[in-house]
């Protein structure tokens, strides 16, 4: 499945796109590399959690219809 991304910069910067494959290797050749974008997902999954959360409790709840 290929991805796309779109990049902004605020200052010069140079871009690199890496194949999966080559992400492959980075992460095993790098366990410090790994972590810190496991922390990063990590923090980036529970903020969707926490916005899920609010977004799901502002819905109005349907009334139980069970006789």
């Amino acid at each position: 499945m290929d991805r796309s991304a779109t990049v902004e910069v605020m200052e010069d910067s140079r871009i690199l796109v890496v194949g999966p494959d080559t992400f492959e290797i980075l992460l095993k050749n790098s366990p410090e590399t790994a972590m810190k974008m496991v922390k990063k997902m990590t923090l980036r999954l529970r903020a969707l959690d926490d916005k899920l959360e609010q977004v799901f409790s502002e819905i109005p709840k349907r009334p139980d219809l069970t006789p």
